[in-house]
């Protein structure tokens, strides 16, 4: 793959990175990488509209459906970053898959913790 930023993480971040990025006049190639299968989305809703049933995942999206495609941002969804190697200048996915950059921006963010006992109950989310 072309080199260009790459940015690992999509979430919020990644997204407003990508966002500055293009605004700022960056023409060249952007990619986003997330483990998830989902454009970057807006996460705080989860825990209300979403579980309760009023919004549902178009709802949540931070920009539209065709945004990053027209914005010539590639969406690499479903395959985390798994390692680096900063000599070569590859961020390495954990499917094995090698993505060349000229800049890397790391914007993976948290992780939630789990409550013990938790996961045994069918009302308690863990966001």
């Amino acid at each position: 793959m072309s080199a260009g930023v790459v940015i690992a993480g999509g979430g919020l971040s990644a997204q407003r990175c990508a966002e500055t990025l293009r605004q700022g006049g960056f023409a060249g190639p952007i990619t986003i990488v997330s483990s998830e299968a989902h454009a970057p989305y807006d996460r705080p809703p989860l825990s209300k509209a979403l579980l309760a049933g009023t919004k549902n995942a178009g709802d949540v999206a931070l920009r539209p459906a065709d945004w990053h495609a027209d914005q010539e941002i590639e969406l690499l969804l479903g395959d985390a970053a798994g390692g680096l190697d900063v000599e070569r200048r590859k961020l390495i996915l954990e499917s094995g898959a090698e993505i060349g950059y000229e800049h890397l921006v790391i914007a993976t963010g948290s992780r939630a913790r789990e409550l013990p006992g938790g996961s045994r109950y069918e009302n308690v989310h863990t966001l």
